[in-house]
């Protein structure tokens, strides 16, 4: 309590009991109620502030907290009450709690809680009891409203009466236990403050189910929603309500068992949990397989000793606290229950485990080595499957069980000699089995076959082997022998019978390829380009695999310089004497972009375009192409001149856009693989868009044979990775493919210093009313065709709804094809142009540029005058129809900083061979079905020369078709190695029931306006 200022002057007296004394003040008034418990009521008594040390002086009226300024509402409320009492409280004076009595009233809990519901705890009119039962009040209300309370019973004067009380929890009990501490002057202990948390509960439950007083439909729901006796079966209800009352506190308990070793050595690490993840969850334990037994010396082998005793520990986490052994728990009282039910419950549901021997600390149990084979090999899944976790022990999880190749290092002779080797080299392999990351002798493995089950003692560590795992290994070790071999050799063993199922490691180099790490690149003086770290790394690396004579899939992001990493490569080359045409068979419109490049950054090398009516034709072509450093066509071009091609002796052959060739059975495709060259290079972006086929096409160009037939590649790898996601299929088609690509994407730490952030951003343009119209009949008119047509009639009638529903999307003119106005009234009829006016008032009010990417020409037609009325310029709308002399005078004036400010550009004609830096923002105006060709596409603006943050926004019609293969694709931007194949195919084989509901329109996607 505050001691006011005292001063001299007249006594007043009044008798406060036991602790009575006359004080004398001056007062300056600060009334404070007081509130106390007492024998299932509120005692509530009004303090003067007329006091001084050691000392207290009681208002006659709890009225009088009126002139500290308690609000109208509370006075009204203390003045209903007229009869005053005589209240027990317990105060300090002198130092000490001594009990006095003071006047005041007596209210009931209800009329406390609606005391409490009027006051504000920060007010100096309240004391510190009347504080604290607010407090309460408020706590208890929240635990009501949060379900944390159970109905009891109680039997006075021989009847039965409901009540309703909190939930006796680890959650509760400790918010009590905390706020005792709070409450002095209140209640007396811990047993007078679990009486009044229970009259506070029942009232506020009561107020709670007040609406439902009505609807009452028994004696037990009237008694506890209005109150009064149980007059029929209370017996029975109580042991019910007792019964459901436990179960409800042990809502908020987990418990859960853990197995700790023999040796004690839990690694616990402070917060009692070990081994078992820090948040209880033990992914150790949990994710864990049944099956496993005991069998190991401290190598591998040998019986456990029979007497030793492995405890089975239980852990408790209550509420959101981590798990803690039960031992450690400060309070284990109000778990006991709870642990001993979990307890009871595991052995009913798995017998075996009542053999174990309770421990005498606590409630854990010790339990012999064999019932702990017998635990982990049936027990877990048993006790798992009635809701009781095990944790084992960390090590206890499947460790990984692989075959380790490894190629002895060569020696250096002819490394600088310019002798290409190839991979018909031989080198010496070794072969030998790991688990765990560590390798194993023959003894080893042969302990580990032999082991009674799949819980070894592996070198001092406990670990849980994969028998099946082990066999296969063991199973292919066998079939092979070390020695020497070759490059293809070991790709027959990795993609052999044998091998499938077993997880191959292999180095990311092959050793008889020189180490790029100390490859040295000599770069002439006249090549003026300075490389960045990677693609001089880059460089190095592609050294190394030519001097080995040995073909390389440089697969970089794109716009982080691959031409500039080839052109470094033979400049280096031209420095040290190897001479050598090169051959560039790119797409055509990259074909400029390499003259350009070459021309600028390595002026010496002697360029000549192979292309057009002009290109070299006659006896002597072969002999003039050959002359040239680099020769450059287009793949069109190559497979019309494949036989004139395939007479000069190439140096080099290198296949831009390398995917362009993905398909082997193209004519294309089998033109430029047979022309020769001592060295290959495929460059490309993308390795696999859709298919592993896509993976092989592109190694096999660069490394013909390495990967064997194609129907031994989709057998061996494709159709177990792309249907069953089988992870060591793909475990050995990486250290198949590793040592021969290279790829670094944008957000490897060591590239992305030299790029800006790129940003990207979905924007929503719901439909309009007339957009939304069309979009249904649509559908309709689609799900009826069919419904009516099968096999390629069915799939030619679903890509043609698809098509027609994103022209809808996109514009209701664009589907009808009527050449009507893109406005009326003033008003867009298209949402997407809607939010495409406001990206680009927010983008050219900044001064910025952007570059739209549309897949259908006929919309950029169609939206090219809005475009030039917005950006007030001319607007270059790249397509396909543009030549390459337009191409490239479109790409110097949008680059110019007097250029236009938005450049249109159809998906595919404008996604490969730009360099559009001077842009920072990109806007898909619609999807593609792939997501590689749209970041192809966005890449022309985030590459290497931008500066600038890059914002890519995407145009979505929500609630649509677009929405749907929106999420399609975002999932499908992961399958870069694991792909699940053409979109567009897929959903042309969807059930009428699927494609219903993924064209289906909802409310989302249309514009309430």
């Amino acid at each position: 309590m505050e001691h006011p200022r005292v001063v001299s002057g007249a006594c007043a007296r009044s008798r406060v009991g036991p602790a009575c004394l006359h004080v004398g003040v001056t007062p300056t008034p600060a009334p404070r109620l007081h509130a106390v418990w007492q024998s299932g009521v509120i005692g509530l008594w009004c303090e003067t502030g007329l006091r001084r040390p050691g000392s207290i002086a009681p208002a006659s009226s709890v009225t009088a907290v009126g002139r500290a300024g308690a609000p109208r509402d509370v006075v009204e409320l203390l003045g209903g009450f007229s009869l005053t009492h005589r209240i027990a409280v317990r105060v300090p004076l002198e130092g000490r709690v001594r009990p006095a009595t003071v006047p005041g009233i007596r209210v009931s809990v209800a009329t406390a809680v609606d005391l409490c519901g009027m006051t504000d705890v920060a007010e100096h009119w309240v004391g510190p009891g009347l504080r604290a039962l607010a407090a309460l009040s408020a706590g208890v209300a929240a635990f009501v409203r949060a379900g944390h309370v159970v109905p009891t019973m109680s039997r006075s004067d021989g009847a039965w009466n409901a009540s309703w009380a909190l939930a006796a929890s680890p959650v509760v009990s400790a918010w009590a236990a905390e706020s005792l501490s709070r409450c002095h002057g209140l209640v007396s202990d811990r047993e007078d403050l679990d009486r009044l948390l229970a009259a506070l509960a029942d009232q506020h439950a009561r107020m709670a189910l007040a609406p439902l007083a009505a609807d009452r439909r028994s004696v037990l729901g009237s008694a506890l929603i209005v109150g009064g006796e149980v007059t029929s079966g209370g017996h029975a209800l109580a042991e019910a309500i007792g019964e459901f009352g436990r179960a409800a506190a042990a809502r908020d308990v987990e418990v859960v068992f853990r197995v700790v070793e023999p040796s004690g050595e839990a690694d616990v690490d402070g917060d009692g949990v070990g081994d078992a993840d820090r948040d209880g969850v033990g992914d150790a334990g949990r994710g864990a397989e049944p099956g496993a037994g005991v069998h190991g010396d401290e190598r591998t082998g040998g019986a456990v000793d029979a007497e030793v005793l492995w405890r089975l520990e239980v852990l408790v986490r209550t509420g959101t606290d981590t798990l803690r052994p039960f031992s450690d728990l400060p309070d284990t009282t109000a778990v006991g229950d709870a642990v001993r039910d979990v307890v009871d419950r595991a052995v009913r549901c798995w017998p075996p485990l009542g053999r174990a021997v309770p421990a005498l600390d606590g409630q854990d149990l010790l339990l012999p080595t064999e019932l702990v084979v017998q635990l982990v090999d049936e027990g877990v899944e048993a006790l798992r499957g009635r809701g009781v976790e095990v944790l084992l022990p960390r090590a206890w999880t499947r460790v990984r069980t692989a075959v380790r190749v490894t190629v002895a290092e060569p020696g250096t002779e002819n490394v600088d000699s310019g002798r290409r080797l190839g991979l018909d080299q031989l080198a010496d392999v070794n072969w030998e089995m790991v688990v765990d990351d560590v390798p194993l002798d023959a003894t080893e493995v042969r302990m580990l076959l032999d082991a009674a089950s799949d819980l070894v003692k592996l070198r001092g560590q406990w670990v849980r082997a994969d028998p099946g795992a082990l066999r296969r290994a063991a199973r292919f070790l066998a079939a092979r022998r070390g020695g020497r071999v070759t490059a293809p050799a070991l790709a027959a063993a990795m993609m052999s019978e044998e091998a499938e199922g077993v997880e191959i490691e292999a180095p990311t180099t092959l050793d008889w390829i020189p180490s790029s790490s100390s490859m040295p690149v000599d770069l002439p003086a006249w090549f003026v380009a300075t490389l960045r770290p990677y693609q001089l790394e880059g460089v190095r690396w592609l050294t190394s695999l030519a001097r080995a004579g040995v073909g390389a899939v440089l697969a970089d992001d794109m716009g982080l310089g691959k031409t500039m990493q080839v052109l470094a490569l033979t400049a280096s080359e031209h420095a040290r004497g190897v001479l050598g045409p090169t051959l560039v068979v790119a797409p055509l419109t990259l074909v400029a972009t390499w003259a350009r490049e070459a021309a600028t950054f390595a002026p010496e090398l002697t360029v000549r375009v192979h292309h057009g009516p002009s290109r070299e034709r006659g006896d002597d072509a072969a002999g003039r192409l050959g002359a040239a450093d680099l020769v450059l066509t287009s793949y069109g071009t190559a497979s019309r001149d494949a036989e004139l091609l395939a007479a000069v002796p190439w140096r080099r052959l290198v296949a831009d856009e390398a995917q362009t060739i993905k398909n082997p059975s193209t004519s294309v495709a089998r033109a430029i693989v047979s022309i020769p060259a001592e060295h290959r290079i495929a460059l490309t972006g993308t390795p696999v868009e859709n298919r592993l086929d896509e993976l092989r096409a592109v190694l096999d160009f660069a490394n013909p044979g390495l990967l064997g037939s194609a129907s031994t590649f989709r057998a061996r790898f494709a159709v177990p990775i792309e249907s069953h996601r089988d992870e060591a299929a793909a475990s050995r088609l990486r250290a198949l493919a590793a040592p021969f690509v290279l790829r670094r994407l944008k957000s490897d730490p060591r590239v992305v210093a030299d790029l800006p952030d790129k940003l990207h951003i979905r924007v929503d343009a719901p439909l309009t009313r007339e957009q939304a119209t069309l979009y249904q009949a649509v559908v309709e008119d689609m799900m009826e065709q069919v419904k009516e047509s099968e096999g390629t009639a069915r799939k030619g009638a679903i890509l043609a709804g698809l098509t027609a529903l994103k022209q809808v999307c996109n514009h209701p003119a664009h589907y009808l094809g009527d050449g009507s106005a893109l406005l009326r009234g003033g008003r867009h009829r298209s949402g997407k142009l809607a939010a495409l006016d406001e990206v680009l008032t927010e983008i050219l009010d900044a001064g910025e540029k952007v570059l739209l990417f549309t897949q259908y020409r006929a919309f950029g037609d169609l939206i090219l005058p809005l475009l030039e009325r917005r950006a007030a310029s001319s607007v270059p709308f790249l397509h396909g129809g543009v030549t390459a002399a337009g191409r490239a005078q479109m790409v110097e004036e949008f680059q110019s900083a007097q250029g236009p400010p938005v450049m249109l550009a159809s998906l595919r004609a404008g996604g490969t061979g730009l360099t559009l830096t001077e842009a920072n923002h990109v806007v898909h105006l619609d999807r593609w079905w792939n997501p590689a060709v749209e970041n192809q596409a966005t890449d022309r603006v985030h590459r290497i020369g931008q500066t600038r943050r890059v914002q890519v926004r995407t145009l979505v019609a929500p609630g649509t078709v677009e929405d749907r293969i929106d999420e399609l694709l975002e999932a499908k931007r992961d399958l870069a190695e694991l792909t699940l194949g053409p979109l567009a195919g897929a959903l042309t084989e969807l059930a009428d029931a699927d494609l219903a509901a993924l064209v289906e329109l909802t409310d989302e996607g249309r514009d309430e306006e």
